[in-house]
């Protein structure tokens, strides 16, 4: 019996990893019901200048899938905690690079994965830990790439949509003849995770159609895994990282009849972007308060903290420019943060040069003062 925690799912896979080699490689549901969904659903990715990054990759055996369909050694890249399945990996897949990372924490280049695969390993990652992964997923992933995940159906289980046992830890049997701790997730939970973080399901579902040689091979199991889906897999897409945003924060799009307070904070909208195009320090001190905060770039540089340090970022960066020409809209509000959003298309002569940026600028508000008191923008160049 394990408990339950990132650090028992390793030490179960180190002690594991000859046992699940051996099975994997020849297992019933690999061979016939896995393996032909990647077929089905990832065949143009069979290509040798195809990146790959597969996060838990076990042993190695997806991209041993992957090679033989193709795409060079060299150009698959496999991330696992388990040292014993790093090492084993390294034993059976000459040429690809395995890392021993978790998949909340691996570091890779941004924008440079053409594919990034999870093969059923979904199970092993709490909702935090996974959504820590699809940021690091999303960033990795080229503007173009797609993202796919094949995991165990809990269809297959109806016993995991017991109540008590929904969006807990529990220790399963697995094939192979141990046991493991796995998160039985709400499916739900997963879909909403996705497409907060950025990605569109292109295809996928319940994996039903199994191989018809498995009928010969393996009658039994042919049986067992026709009886209900056990398995299910999916492709998504990235959406642009703007629109990533106002997902993951749930802006709602505004009505057609503003509401009184509505109106107020889209004119401190409009007051911001008046002052931007004018280049007027004082007018932005009159829509901030005197301890705003202003994130230009979250997650990159710190914020700027009080109206001072907001004065004298406006004397020095916006107000080198020259020609503005800015477009906005209010595009929704939050109302758990009392918060507008806008959307804007901003084009000027920078230090003489031509520069464009479009971007979203999130304005949370105090109804007293009526005034800004935080302001993050998200833009980028075009």
């Amino acid at each position: 019996m394990w408990n339950m925690s990132k650090e028992s799912i390793v030490e179960a896979y180190n002690q594991q990893a000859d046992a699940y080699a051996g099975f994997a490689e020849d297992g019933f549901a690999w061979k016939y019901l896995e393996s032909p969904a990647y077929d089905h659903y990832l065949s143009d990715f069979y290509r040798p200048d195809v990146r790959i990054l597969d996060i838990g990759c076990g042993n190695g055996l997806v991209a041993r899938h992957f090679i033989e369909h193709g795409v060079l050694p060299q150009n698959i890249t496999g991330v696992d905690p388990s040292s014993g399945q790093i090492n084993k990996a390294q034993q059976l897949t000459p040429g690809a690079r395995f890392v021993q990372a978790s998949a909340e924490s691996f570091e890779v280049e941004p924008a440079s994965y053409d594919l990034i695969i999870t093969n059923t390993m979904l199970h092993h990652l709490d909702n935090e830990q996974m959504e820590a992964m699809l940021e690091r997923i999303y960033a990795a992933l080229k503007p173009d790439g797609a993202y796919f995940f094949l995991e165990v159906d809990q269809d297959g289980y109806p016993e995991s949509f017991e109540p008590t046992k929904m969006r807990r830890w529990l220790n399963i049997a697995t094939p192979w003849g141990t046991e493991v701790p796995f998160f039985n997730r709400d499916p739900h939970d997963l879909f909403d995770a996705l497409d907060r973080h950025g990605f569109n399901m292109s295809t996928g579902w319940p994996i039903k159609k199994i191989a018809p040689e498995g009928l010969l091979a393996d009658p039994s199991e042919y049986v067992r895994y026709s009886g209900r889906p056990s398995r299910m897999a999916a492709r998504f897409s990235k959406v642009p990282e703007l629109l990533k945003v106002c997902r993951y924060y749930d802006v709602h799009t505004p009505d057609l009849a503003e509401s009184r307070e509505e109106a107020r904070k889209t004119a401190l909208v409009d007051a911001y972007f008046a002052a931007w195009k004018q280049q007027s320090v004082t007018s932005i001190s009159e829509i901030f308060t005197d301890d705003a905060i202003y994130d230009e770039k979250p997650g990159i540089l710190p914020p700027l903290v009080g109206l001072e340090q907001i004065q004298n970022y406006w004397r020095q960066n916006p107000l080198s420019q020259e020609n503005i020409r800015i477009d906005h809209h209010i595009i929704g509000h939050t109302p758990y943060d009392n918060a507008v959003w806008a959307s804007f298309k901003a084009r000027f002569l920078a230090k003489s040069n031509p520069d464009a940026i479009n971007g979203i600028i999130r304005f949370n508000t105090d109804p007293q003062d009526r005034k800004i008191t935080r302001l993050t923008e998200w833009f980028e160049h075009v």
